[in-house]
């Protein structure tokens, strides 16, 4: 697997508000200072262990999986199993796999996949939204399977809403397909002023 053809979920999130972060979060440009995010990656870590500690009726299996524990986790065969979208990674060297569609290769039959995403702030928005589907998507990659659907879990009380794939999956894939052109291209996305550069870690200097 070619790190260079990799999309993670956090220049994904990064692209949706501003496509020049995305594009020095994939060349891996350091940031002048790194405060906010600290501060945001330490919330959301905290709120996160809180939530995977919580029973859930929905899914076989309590402790949402890592993107990379697909394959490995020994139950996963057989049961419904959430992943944790903030761990997901597209190939772009993968072709899209449509639904129904057969492994190439011989590995376990894939059971059920929830793509969920822990937010600790009150109210998700569209951007969580689409990476919920982003997280579904890179599932569809690796298991030919694309779910119907995915999770939110926000909010003091650990709230869950349903977020319906099949409603975001053209616009997540145009976001998807401009993150490859900015890729590709020879030239940096141009810079776009907007309300979350007051407190972006690559803005601070």
């Amino acid at each position: 697997m070619d790190a260079n053809n990799l999309i993670t979920a956090a220049v994904f999130s990064a692209f949706i508000k501003c496509p020049m972060k995305a594009h020095l979060l994939a060349i891996g440009t350091p940031a002048p200072g790194t405060f906010f995010a600290d501060i945001e990656t330490r919330i959301s870590s905290m709120y996160k262990a809180e939530a995977k500690q919580l029973p859930r009726v929905e899914t076989d299996v309590g402790e949402p999986l890592d993107f990379g524990q697909i394959w490995r986790a020994p139950d996963c065969a057989s049961v419904t199993c959430e992943v944790d979208c903030e761990t997901a990674i597209y190939d772009f060297a993968l072709p899209p796999r449509r639904p129904g569609c057969r492994q190439p290769q011989k590995l376990k039959p894939p059971g059920t996949f929830v793509p969920v995403l822990f937010l600790p702030w009150d109210k998700p928005d569209v951007s969580d939204t689409l990476v919920v589907c982003f997280g579904a998507l890179a599932l569809s990659q690796h298991t030919g399977i694309l779910p119907d659907a995915g999770t939110l879990v926000y909010g003091e009380g650990h709230r869950r809403k349903t977020a319906k794939i099949a409603d975001h999956v053209a616009r997540t894939r145009r976001i998807i397909e401009s993150i490859e052109a900015n890729r590709q291209g020879h030239t940096p996305p141009q810079l776009v002023l907007n309300r979350h550069c007051s407190i972006c870690d690559r803005a601070i200097g």
